[in-house]
């Protein structure tokens, strides 16, 4: 009984260490991994509207290639913070909230257009849904905890999938049939598993000060 509690204490330790107190400044805005993450942006508006425009090859491909820089970007933003050692809490705030962004315009813009095929509502109503709780709790848990949390590699396994699955509808004449059905139900998938670690997380912060 006494190895469990201590494993569970380690446990609880190991995902505190993925929370931590929050420091924003103002000259963080001009670090390389922020405006990386700014610039998705950039390339995001215009793919939305040649989305929502008209539905024709040539528009589909050069969205493509607009979502595709945003989403190196979103790869080149960590890395770069990572080798030049220029990791900030706003950039772990600008990060996710970029990613989110970006990610339920595109999903709105191929579930209600005028397209064939059209993104499932149901994955469009689980994306937005999904952000929308756990900015809800990230924002609770910074407001009252004064504590921000950092991506887990599910929610980036889950963003990961949902950004191939979007690309997918816009290149639906590139590949094989079936594929547009399997790809939502994987990518929900991976939404319930990286709540699931989030709910975990805002537990653990929520009730750190009674264990």
């Amino acid at each position: 009984m006494q190895r469990r509690e201590e494993r569970r204490r380690i446990s609880q330790e190991e995902k505190r260490k993925q929370v931590h107190h929050v420091g924003i400044h103002a000259k963080d805005f001009l670090l390389v991994p922020n405006l990386l993450s700014l610039s998705r942006l950039l390339f995001a508006i215009p793919a939305v509207y040649l989305i929502v425009t008209s539905d024709n090859e040539a528009n589909d491909l050069t969205a493509v290639i607009l979502l595709f820089a945003s989403f190196v970007t979103d790869v080149l933003d960590g890395v770069w913070a990572r080798m030049f050692h220029s990791i900030s809490d706003l950039g772990k705030i600008l990060d996710p909230v970029i990613d989110k962004i970006v990610v339920i315009t595109i999903s709105f813009a191929l579930a209600l257009g005028n397209r064939d095929p059209q993104l499932p509502l149901w994955m469009l109503g689980a994306v937005v849904l999904r952000d929308v709780i756990i900015l809800l709790l990230a924002r609770r848990v910074l407001h009252e905890d004064h504590h921000l949390f950092v991506s887990s590699w599910t929610g980036k396994a889950a963003t990961f999938c949902i950004a191939f699955t979007l690309l997918s509808y816009l290149l639906d004449d590139f590949l094989a049939e079936g594929l547009l059905t399997v790809l939502p139900y994987i990518s929900v998938g991976l939404l319930v598993l990286s709540s699931i670690d989030y709910f975990e997380k805002y537990w653990s912060v929520r009730h750190k000060r009674y264990l």
